[in-house]
């Protein structure tokens, strides 16, 4: 596939991204945005509101960014009045409560990656699902069997888009046993793997931070079942050594860019719901 048809491709998944996630999550469309303050809670929450990807897209949409702040926790975000849009990052995306309605999404999961404050009202929204669900069709239009390494907020994401969206038979690999449980138990869908490469999977999906670091192990061998042809998306944005074996596996192989790349568009058209990214 040429540079130009890559292109194409990747913009009209980003376009038909946005128009699934405004018609699965919003019974009509939020009222059009154009100054917005950024709030932002998390580990990496100040490099995430500046980041130049985001802002590119809000002013692509007419958007202005007239304050960007950053916050140490949930309950101080929450005190705070001058924000109208906050993206919430790790370790805070499982604990976001108080919010005046959760969309679908965000409620299926338990899980919010951006917040918007709209006539008064706190919208929690969960964005990540619909993003990462692109990246994954990128690869493979109609995944069969997925395998999902990690338990944590974004396994969870990856779960519910995939439920939602395709008839995938969806099984989870953790460290934990009983953190691997949970999650099949609060998305309800998923089989336990012991075995990555008995599994099967047309697809595997690494929620995990392992790959984004190096001084980090998974405990489990995921690299077993990396075979020509499989998709592997590694959430990770760094091109790490487990992506770099699955390329030498003969594997389709992307990372964490194009998932952000989409998470912000969706962001974005929470609010200017024309923008399509």
């Amino acid at each position: 596939m040429g540079e130009a048809s890559l292109m194409s491709t990747l913009s009209d998944a980003v376009r038909q991204t946005v128009e699934t996630f405004q018609r699965a999550e919003l019974a009509e469309p939020m009222t059009a945005v154009h100054t917005v303050v950024l709030g932002g809670v998390g580990t990496i929450a100040p490099k995430a509101i500046k980041s130049a990807m985001l802002l590119e897209k809000l002013e692509t949409a007419g958007v202005v960014v007239d304050e960007s702040i950053v916050f140490d926790s949930p309950h101080e975000l929450f005190q705070d009045s001058r924000w109208n849009m906050a993206v919430v990052l790790s370790p805070f995306k499982m604990s976001i409560s108080g919010c005046d309605q959760y969309l679908p999404t965000a409620s299926s999961t338990g899980v919010c990656d951006t917040i918007v404050r709209a006539s008064q009202s706190t919208i929690a929204c969960n964005t990540n699902s619909f993003a990462a669900l692109a990246a994954i069709q990128c690869l493979n239009t109609n995944p069969a069997r997925v395998l999902i390494a990690g338990t944590g907020a974004s396994a969870r994401s990856v779960a519910v888009g995939l439920k939602r969206e395709t008839s995938a038979e969806v099984g989870f690999i953790g460290r934990s046993l009983e953190k691997v449980k949970q999650v099949i138990e609060g998305v309800e869908i998923g089989t336990v793997v012991d075995d990555a490469a008995l599994f099967g999977a047309d697809v595997i999906v690494n929620t995990t931070t392992v790959g984004e670091t190096e001084d980090n192990e998974l405990g489990f061998d995921l690299e077993a079942a990396f075979v020509t042809g499989l998709a592997y998306f590694d959430l990770n944005n760094r091109f790490s050594g487990m992506q770099a074996t699955a390329v030498a596996a003969g594997c389709k192989v992307l990372s964490g860019p194009f998932m952000q790349h989409v998470t912000h568009a969706l962001r974005t058209s929470l609010l200017q719901p024309s923008y399509r990214g």
